[in-house]
């Protein structure tokens, strides 16, 4: 968006190039560009309050979602990130230890303050001190893989409110049941 005023008259052009008219102000008028830290079901915020029906929903004030983020781990390339994504042509921010969590070497350490560390039990039960929310995928827990192809279980731990591990996410049944006769047979 850019502007160009003489005092009184605000002429707005927005980024499609087009001129939408002018802005009359009056002495004590006030002009606020707003900028919003968290957006409406941007990545890692998740249920909210309900939307009034109709065509489209609307909702009925700020829908309050809820803080679920994306853990993200053990993929390639090591680093993943989603930083700013651009939406719709403006900029909307998705933070990291916040929105999403990736992989940190916090196995084998006293403290886990970010990210998600991957190993064993008994390294994630070494981890003393963590920072609410941070992950822990403990790869000796967990049966879910059936397949036997060595690519092991696991289960995700997320860090609570008092330094406590909390089981967060154990995967579905690998590979899935109904992929057993039918269509979806091997």
């Amino acid at each position: 968006m850019s502007n160009a005023s003489n005092g009184t008259t605000t002429t707005v052009t927005l980024q499609d190039g087009a001129n939408h008219g002018n802005a009359f102000f009056k002495p004590g008028d006030h002009w606020e560009i707003r900028s919003a830290r968290i957006c409406i079901d941007q990545p890692g915020r998740g249920q909210s309050n309900q939307l009034t029906p109709g065509a489209p929903p609307r909702p009925q004030g700020w829908v309050r979602n809820a803080l679920e983020p994306i853990y993200v781990f053990n993929n390639t390339p090591a680093v993943w990130k989603f930083g700013e994504a651009d939406m719709a042509g403006g900029r909307v921010r998705v933070a990291l230890d916040r929105d999403f969590y990736v992989t940190n070497a916090c196995a084998g350490k006293t403290a886990c303050g970010n990210g998600i560390g991957v190993g064993t039990r008994p390294q994630m039960d070494a981890i003393t001190t963590c920072t609410q929310g941070v992950g822990f995928w403990v790869t000796n827990e967990g049966s879910w893989n059936q397949s036997n192809d060595g690519q092991g279980n696991g289960q995700l731990y997320v860090c609570g409110a008092s330094n406590n591990w909390v089981l967060y996410y154990t995967p579905f049944t690998y590979p899935h049941p109904l992929r057993a006769s039918g269509v979806l047979a091997d």
